[in-house]
């Protein structure tokens, strides 16, 4: 099946965005096996928006999401007809934001790496609170996939950062999910970062694998059946 790639997304994915200018990427993105690489370079560029998220649809995408500079936001959703989508982004700088709103998607892996202060990262069905400078993210609804596998790596002296992650199984599914979150590392410490993790299931049994070096990090994990 021949990918669907709205115009302007098609430019910018050709030539990088290598500009001081803040840039702006819309995608569409419609097929089978598909790899797409975004690199932004600079401060205040947007991979999709609140409004007009980008749009991951078919199976097997590949998508790399790199972001160089700070102020930056990376908006994706899924579509409903979306397989084993791998979504890695990597964003260095601070005050930047990531949601990820995965629907009805089967087998997605999440990879994240955050190089920076006070950024924000979510990863729900639907976030019905993002995260501000006063406020922690909320997941409307949590990830009801097949499988999840998240893994968010918050890179050394990499303070203030705001993570959401929210997950329940599907009825008759069994299997083991598991999130994986690192906070800082064995050369430096990262503080003060909060970590809300949602893991419902009656079916599944769920897994959280966490590392943290730092001082006055918050880590709330709420596990059940039917919550």
């Amino acid at each position: 099946m021949l990918n669907k790639i709205t115009w302007i997304a098609m430019i910018t994915l050709m030539i990088g965005v290598t500009t001081a200018k803040a840039a702006d990427v819309y995608l569409d993105q419609a097929g089978s096996s598909s790899t797409i690489d975004i690199t932004q370079q600079g401060d205040g560029n947007r991979v999709g928006s609140s409004s007009e998220r980008t749009t991951i649809n078919g199976s097997s995408a590949d998508i790399d999401i790199s972001q160089d500079g700070s102020s930056n936001t990376v908006d994706i959703e899924t579509g409903s007809s979306t397989t084993a989508p791998d979504i890695d982004v990597v964003q260095d700088g601070s005050s930047n934001e990531l949601n990820i709103d995965l629907g009805s998607v089967s087998d997605p892996a999440i990879d994240v790496n955050v190089v920076g202060s006070s950024n924000k990262v979510d990863v729900c069905g639907t976030v019905t609170t993002a995260a501000s400078s006063v406020t922690d993210a909320v997941c409307g609804t949590d990830m009801s996939q097949d499988y999840i596998g998240v893994d968010i790596d918050i890179a050394n002296s990499s303070d203030s950062n705001k993570i959401a992650i929210g997950r329940s199984g599907i009825t008759g599914t069994d299997g083991t999910t598991e999130v994986k979150v690192s906070i800082g590392g064995t050369t430096a410490g990262s503080d003060s970062n909060i970590v809300n993790i949602t893991q419902d299931s009656t079916t599944e049994s769920g897994v959280v694998d966490l590392t943290i070096d730092g001082t006055g990090n918050e880590i709330n994990i709420t596990q059940g059946d039917g919550l």
